[in-house]
């Protein structure tokens, strides 16, 4: 496929996918509060998915004339790929409350973790008012007996491996390998400098791959939040239209998940 047309595709897509996404957490947004925790975790994932879309979209519109908007398109693109993956990652627990909680908590207390040594560059008054917003969101930090609690690392590399024996493993290896790839971009160096400057069709079709990606985030969790089944259906056609539009989607046979 042409970079022209892969780059109409892809703009057309992404306005579309954004615009319905939004009517779709629009109806939505009363329910959360009585959500269970995996919905309420799929109902969060549906919204990053959405705003990646949206600066997507905006991005992609200079792409035809500067195509060193690539880079941050990469890096955003990954960001939702990264979510798609984590994603993967927790379904698999989603039958068991408890289990999902556990792994939940364990990716909070690595971000507490991390937010704990940033806080040291605070004012104390500053670092007064983190420490209440981390005891009041964070109660895991400590034991009974006052030991720091450890937790599971979350490292992509090792959630895909892990994601891969779930219901939803057809969808790691592409996801993990568009994500690596994605990843390069972030990193300078020159060898890399000068690889990104390849003819920007390569880029746009690797681009296509991982829009799907977050297109399939955003489909399952809305299948999983239960969706009003007419916007559920517009969505799954947009979907399917996509995929046919460039020819190379994950997904042949749309999955029923529950």
């Amino acid at each position: 496929m042409d970079m022209q047309k892969n780059w109409s595709v892809g703009n057309v897509f992404l306005k579309d996918a954004f615009s319905l996404s939004d009517e779709i957490l629009n109806s939505l947004e009363n329910k959360k509060p009585q959500l269970p925790i995996q919905q309420s975790v799929f109902f969060d994932f549906a919204i990053r998915a959405h705003c990646c879309l949206k600066a997507t979209y905006v991005l992609w519109q200079q792409f035809t004339e500067k195509t060193v908007f690539k880079f941050p398109i990469a890096i955003q693109l990954r960001v939702g790929v990264l979510d798609f993956i984590t994603f993967l990652y927790l379904f698999k627990y989603r039958n068991n409350e408890n289990e999902f909680r556990q792994e939940v908590d364990s990716l909070n207390q690595q971000f507490y973790s991390w937010m704990s040594g940033h806080a040291e560059n605070y004012t104390e008054e500053e670092k007064s008012r983190f420490e209440v917003f981390l005891k009041s969101h964070f109660p895991l930090k400590y034991d009974g007996e006052g030991n720091k609690v450890k937790v599971k690392s979350h490292i992509a590399s090792q959630m895909v491996e892990d994601a891969k024996r779930g219901e939803l493993g057809e969808y790691v290896n592409t996801s993990y390998n568009i994500y690596r790839l994605l990843s390069q971009y972030e990193h300078y160096s020159e060898v890399s400098r000068k690889f990104m400057l390849r003819p920007t069709e390569v880029d746009l079709e690797e681009f296509m791959v991982a829009i799907d990606c977050i297109l399939l985030l955003q489909y399952f969790s809305f299948q999983l939040l239960g969706v009003d089944e007419v916007l559920f259906k517009r969505y799954e056609a947009l979907y399917h239209n996509y995929v046919s539009s460039y020819g190379d989607g994950q997904i042949i046979e749309t999955k029923g998940i529950t």
